[in-house]
């Protein structure tokens, strides 16, 4: 027999929940207009404004950390010691021997 799987709560984006509290808000604040309009055209107006208004607004870009890494520090310590070695104590190139008899 098939076992029912249970919903999962979805989580609310950012922008959705910036949504409902602009609407929650312009609910509070304009209880007179609703009063005017009638429930259902109030409802729809205010979804509309909420979401217009909600439309311009990004949340900020989350801030990388950057975490110590000791091991990145050390490999370019030895690299620059390892350049500095070679231009103290350059190669010399072999001198051209002549095998003339």
């Amino acid at each position: 027999m098939a076992t029912k799987k249970t919903a999962t709560p979805k989580e609310i984006s950012p922008k959705e929940k910036m949504i409902q509290d602009l609407t929650s808000t312009l609910t509070g604040a304009l209880v007179s207009l609703k009063e005017s309009l009638g429930e259902k055209k109030f409802e729809k107006r205010i979804k509309k404004a909420a979401k217009i208004l909600g439309e311009g607004i990004k949340p900020a870009p989350a801030k990388k950390v950057a975490g110590k890494n000791p091991a990145a520090k050390k490999s370019t310590k030895k690299a620059a010691t390892e350049a500095d070695i070679a231009k103290k104590n350059p190669v010399k190139k072999a001198a051209k021997v002549s095998t003339q008899k």
